[in-house]
Parts: structure tokens; C-alpha cells; sequence
């Protein structure tokens, strides 16, 4: 998320802001802290989340319960 935003972000201030707080208050953090990038966080949070649920699965596999036929 950081690296998308930019140069000004810190990578450990965000990853320790997202990890303690909610989704709705992340947006509300990073808006204040970014205002210049209030118009796309919701988007770039979604496309990052995404991401980073891909990525989990790939390493440790799909934590969704197997469907029956």
C-alpha cells in the first residue's frame, strides 16, 4: 500500500496502521495523513487487500472450507 502511494509513505507505518486498525479506519488514517490521495485509498486499499489475500494463499494455501458437490 505504502509503495503505491508513494515516496512519502513509510512501509512500517502503514503495515503496524493497517494491523491495528479497522478497514473503515485505515481509509479515515491514511486520507488524513495523505490527503493528495484521498480520491483513489478506497480503491488502492481494495486492490492491495486483494493482493495480499492472493499472496497468503499461494504460501499457505486456501483457508475457505472445501465445498461439497
Amino acid at each position: 500500500m505504502a509503495e503505491k502511494i508513494g515516496r512519502e509513505a513509510d512501509p512500517a507505518r502503514v503495515v503496524a496502521m493497517i494491523t491495528q486498525m479497522a478497514g473503515d479506519a485505515i481509509l479515515v488514517e491514511l486520507a488524513a495523513r495523505f490527503p493528495e490521495h484521498k480520491d483513489k485509498l478506497d480503491r488502492l486499499y481494495q486492490e492491495c487487500s486483494v493482493e495480499a489475500r492472493a499472496q497468503l494463499i499461494k504460501e499457505l494455501g486456501d483457508p475457505t472450507p472445501h465445498r461439497l458437490a
